[in-house]
């Protein structure tokens, strides 16, 4: 199963907004995208107006650890969700929190970003080429990604 973190369905949702709704409706309904209750709370205080595409994907149940530990590194309790999620389950998570990812490369967790995961999709047969250029250079766009990950998830049309 994938999380998904609070920012990166920032960006679901602008892109959602912005024309794709189809896509994002089509990939949110897999069946293997996650959230917790604790980001659920988040997604609600800020998106309210979209809560339709927070029921898409699975609410897995509240799990007890020390959000202490968490905490003292920097995390809120929906980032520390997600990683207890990641380490104890192996769990993917998709994110664009530069603190999560920091903390994927020194744990060696399951943390990418989200325009990783739709090369993944892309990969699977899931999204289109055409698809995988348009979201790949909106998110470029929106500053979410760099020029030199642009241009590599770009070359994964031709690989």
């Amino acid at each position: 199963m994938i999380g998904i973190d609070t920012y990166s369905w920032y960006k679901l949702i602008h892109l959602y907004q912005d024309g794709w709704q189809n896509l994002i409706t089509r990939i949110l309904s897999t069946g293997n995208l996650f959230i917790t209750h604790e980001v659920k709370k988040e997604l609600v205080f800020r998106f309210s107006e979209n809560s339709h595409l927070f029921d898409m994907v699975t609410l897995l149940p509240a799990i007890q650890f020390d959000y202490r530990l968490y905490e003292k590194l920097g995390f809120d309790q929906a980032d520390a969700s997600l990683l207890e999620y990641s380490k104890r389950e192996g769990h993917i998570i998709i994110t664009e929190d530069q603190l999560m990812i920091a903390e994927a490369t020194s744990l060696k967790e399951n943390i990418i970003q989200l325009v990783n995961y739709f090369g993944r999709l892309f990969r699977s047969g899931s999204i289109s080429s055409k698809e995988l250029y348009h979201i790949v250079r909106r998110l470029r766009e929106m500053r979410n990604i760099t020029e030199k990950k642009e241009k590599y998830m770009l070359n994964l049309r031709s690989a």
